[in-house]
Formats: structure tokens, C-alpha cells, sequence
């Protein structure tokens, strides 16, 4: 969530919580595995390799907007600096 810092005059991102994904787990049929159950199962991940590249790609667009951001609010700090020295 975004909290003002005020003496800062900036915004910072704290986290609200962290919560468990309670999707449920893949199953795989090889009984060779170790770890298969007494069925012959596998559990496999519950993780989307492509819903997490989207997230990964979102999360670097929105980086280097805040960046991008950040540059121009320091050019414009320094164009008025400049122009109240330079009257």
C-alpha cells in the first residue's frame, strides 16, 4: 500500500501482508518417482511460469516508471533552482 511520507515529500510502498496460495497442487502419474504417494501421484508445483513472467514483466514496467518519474521531478527541481539563481 502506498503511505505519504510527508517529510520526505515522496510516496513508499509497504507491504500489507503476506498471504498462502491455496490453489491446489498438479498430480503426475509415475510411480517410479520417490515421491509419488501410494496411488503412483506426484504432486507437481502450483506455480504458472507464465502468469509469473507477466507479473515479472509488469512489476519492471512499473519500476522504471517510477524511475522515469523520479528523473523528471529531479529536472524539474533543478530547472527551478537554476532559474531562481539565475534571475
Amino acid at each position: 500500500k502506498d503511505v505519504f511520507d510527508r517529510a520526505l515529500g515522496a510516496y513508499r510502498i509497504k507491504v500489507a501482508g503476506v498471504t498462502h496460495d491455496t490453489s491446489a497442487f498438479g498430480s503426475k502419474y509415475d510411480p517410479s518417482n520417490p515421491a509419488a504417494n501410494a496411488k503412483g501421484y506426484v504432486q507437481t508445483p502450483n506455480v504458472n511460469p507464465v502468469t509469473e513472467m507477466v507479473d515479472m514483466d509488469e512489476a519492471q514496467h512499473d519500476y522504471q516508471a517510477n524511475l522515469d518519474a523520479l528523473d523528471a521531478a529531479r529536472g524539474m527541481v533543478l530547472k527551478t533552482i537554476d532559474l531562481l539563481n539565475n534571475p
